[in-house]
């Protein structure tokens, strides 16, 4: 992703190192150009969502129909939803994580954490989380996105 500061990997308005993609998100750019994606199988961003049951359907269809994960772009903010384990800080973490998977017909996602070593309060973050709140987790990508 040749990310080069502390920010991690924007969202969007990246220069990018895929030039087939210029669609200007980053993560789905990279990987359609990396994985030679094209038409309905690439990767397509979806910025600010807020309706939790197409999450829902993109989340089990990309699992299901496509067998690859759904990328997220956490972005939780103070007495908001956090993914399990991440603090509640007055500052606005962002995070990207792998959705590999889905309970209750979507109703619950399991997510992949790579912030295992990163916050370790009580009870820590663990690497592999299971049925998650969907509302919840919509809550946290609405401030960014989600890849699927």
């Amino acid at each position: 992703m040749h990310t080069s500061n502390p920010n991690g990997t924007p969202w969007n308005g990246w220069y990018g190192t895929a030039p087939s993609y210029s669609t200007g998100y980053p993560v789905p750019d990279v990987l359609n150009y990396k994985l030679g994606l094209t038409g309905t199988e690439m990767y397509f961003p979806v910025s600010y969502p807020s309706d939790t049951t197409a999450y829902m359907q993109h989340m089990v269809w990309s699992i299901v129909a496509r067998r690859r994960g759904v990328l997220g772009d956490a972005y939780e903010v103070h007495n908001d939803p956090h993914l399990w384990g991440h603090p509640d800080n007055p500052d606005p973490i962002g995070h990207w994580f792998t959705i590999s998977g889905y309970e209750d017909n979507g109703n619950g996602t399991n997510y992949m954490d790579s912030a295992t070593t990163v916050w370790t309060g009580p009870g820590g973050v663990h690497g592999w989380n299971t049925n998650y709140p969907s509302g919840d987790m919509m809550s946290i990508l609405g401030g960014r996105g989600y890849v699927w």
